[in-house]
C-alpha cells in the first residue's frame, strides 16, 4: 500500500470511528436524560450553536455532527483523492474528482437555497 492508500485509509477509519463515538454519546445522553428522538420530531441544525450544545451536552448537538462527520468523512476521501492524482499527473483522474466535489457543493447549495 503506499501513502497515498495509507493516508485515505486512516481518513476513512478515523471518520468511521469519530461518527460512531458522537452518534454513540449523543445516543447514551438522550437514553440517560429519558428523551426520546421520536417524541418531539427532530430538532433543527443551527450550526452557529453546535459549538454551545456540545459543551452543554446536548444530544442532538452530538448526533447533528456525528452525521455531518459521516457525510464529510467520504467528501474528503474525494478530495484527497483528486489532490493525489493531480500531483501525480492523472489529470483525467483529478477533474472527475472534482466534477464529483462541484456536484456535491451545488447540491447543497440547492438545498440551502430550497431551506
Amino acid at each position: 500500500m503506499n501513502a497515498i492508500d495509507t493516508r485515505i485509509a486512516r481518513i476513512l477509519a478515523v471518520g468511521t470511528r469519530l461518527a460512531v463515538a458522537l452518534f454513540a454519546i449523543g445516543s447514551i445522553l438522550l437514553v440517560a436524560g429519558g428523551t426520546s428522538p421520536l417524541a418531539n420530531g427532530w430538532p433543527p441544525l443551527h450550526l452557529a450553536s453546535l459549538p454551545a450544545d456540545l459543551l452543554a451536552l446536548e444530544p442532538a448537538a452530538f448526533l447533528w455532527v456525528g452525521l455531518i462527520v459521516t457525510i464529510a468523512t467520504p467528501l474528503l476521501r474525494v478530495a484527497v483523492s483528486t489532490w493525489s492524482f493531480g500531483r501525480a499527473g492523472e489529470g483525467r483522474m483529478a477533474v472527475l474528482g472534482g466534477a464529483v466535489l462541484v456536484v456535491v457543493a451545488l447540491a447543497v447549495a440547492a438545498g440551502l437555497a430550497a431551506g
